[in-house]
């Protein structure tokens, strides 16, 4: 019997050439530029303006599921809304204006007490009265301006130029969302 004598290679053909010139370009061009990369962590600041932003949100759901005729939706939102401002938030706030946590919470309390007596009233498919949906609104569009000033005394205003506390709160909201 006669033995075939095959032809053995240390590398395939074109799988060998690729390798072959990976490592020589490494050698002739060494990697220079390196990546860095950026962890933010969160900061007091940034939790504070996701969360006025939670709560604006809620605030224009609760007007956008009222004139949609749609309370009870209305009222999960204005339940959320105040369950995002808890005690030690608004502790915070008072610490340093008493008169913006107390109206924050009055505020509060008066949309949810507004939108709650609107559900418990009314009945399926009914029709929610413009009035009830435009004294809700003033409610929430003086909710958010009291927000807007407990921010402006909450957060340093250097804190609000600073790009990452704003890429912090993106990334509190995206959070939140998922």
């Amino acid at each position: 019997m006669i033995m075939m004598r095959q032809k053995t290679s240390f590398m395939p053909d074109r799988f060998g050439y690729l390798l072959l010139f990976i490592l020589v370009g490494s050698f002739m061009f060494p990697v220079s530029h390196l990546a860095y990369a950026h962890t933010f962590s969160t900061s007091e600041s940034a939790e504070f303006l996701s969360l006025t932003d939670q709560v604006r949100a809620e605030t224009a759901l609760v007007i956008m599921n009222l004139e949609n005729n749609n309370a009870t939706l209305a009222q999960a939102h204005v339940e959320k809304a105040s369950s995002l401002l808890d005690n030690n938030t608004l502790d915070e706030i008072w610490e340093v204006n008493a008169r913006i946590a107390d109206s924050l919470e009055t505020g509060l309390e008066q949309l949810e007490g507004d939108v709650t007596s609107l559900a418990s009233g009314m009945q399926a498919q009914q029709q929610v009265p413009q009035d009830r949906i435009q004294t809700i609104n003033n409610t929430a569009t003086s909710l958010n301006d009291i927000l807007e000033e407990a921010v402006t005394v909450r957060v340093e205003s250097e804190q609000l130029d600073n790009a990452t506390t704003w890429a912090m709160v993106l990334a509190d909201l995206t959070n939140t969302l998922l």
